[in-house]
């Protein structure tokens, strides 16, 4: 049997970042990443081509200061891959 998916995907965040320190709420702007995936599946396994961040936003992740300094990670960039699952059970039927 032969099975073809396609799945999109939408993550979005608009979460505060915390300054521990003095416990003043810092807050991000909005974003939203999509992505997508299309897996075709049979018997033996699977492929799957894939892609995160498609419309490439820049966002940040994580924030804090210490010691008068500032310190920031930036969220991933577009990211494209593939995915080959193979099934090595033998059943027979």
């Amino acid at each position: 049997m032969k099975v073809l998916y396609l799945a999109p995907h939408l993550h979005s965040s608009a979460q505060p970042i915390f300054r521990l320190y003095q416990l003043a709420l810092i807050s991000h702007k909005f974003y939203a990443l999509a992505g997508c995936a299309i897996r075709f599946e049979q018997r033996h396994g699977s492929l799957s081509l894939w892609c995160r961040n498609l419309t490439q936003t820049r966002y940040d992740v994580f924030y804090f200061e210490s010691i008068g300094n500032a310190f920031l990670q930036r969220g991933r960039p577009r990211e494209w891959g593939v995915t080959l699952t193979i099934n090595l059970q033998h059943n027979e039927r």
